[in-house]
């Protein structure tokens, strides 16, 4: 379960930092987020793509079925996966704010 969470906290990882600006997808993030105003749905700007932690929930809810299948784990792969996001942002926020 350990290979599990880690990877797909990886994989969420990816996801959060490729959005940000200047990244490969930061124009995609800006035409959604532009849509998600549109259409008052501002509110799932972090679980979507801003907040790492925030998107460990909806991304192991959807990646966890389509790499392992759905069945009972995904409840504690989820949580080891927030868990994991917590540090891996305190090591970005760490590695990108440093001075």
């Amino acid at each position: 379960m350990i290979e599990k969470i880690v990877l797909i906290a990886l994989m969420i990882t990816a996801i959060h930092v490729s959005m940000y600006d200047g990244m490969i997808f930061g124009k995609l993030k800006d035409y959604i987020a532009r849509a998600l105003d549109k259409l008052h749905l501002g509110v799932l700007k972090k679980p979507l793509y801003e907040c790492n932690v925030c998107m460990g929930g909806v991304w192991t809810l959807v990646l966890y079925p389509i790499l392992y299948g759905f069945d009972w784990y995904i409840i504690p792969v989820m949580l080891g996966v927030i868990g994991a996001n917590v540090i891996v942002a305190a090591i970005i926020k760490y590695l990108y704010y440093a001075e």
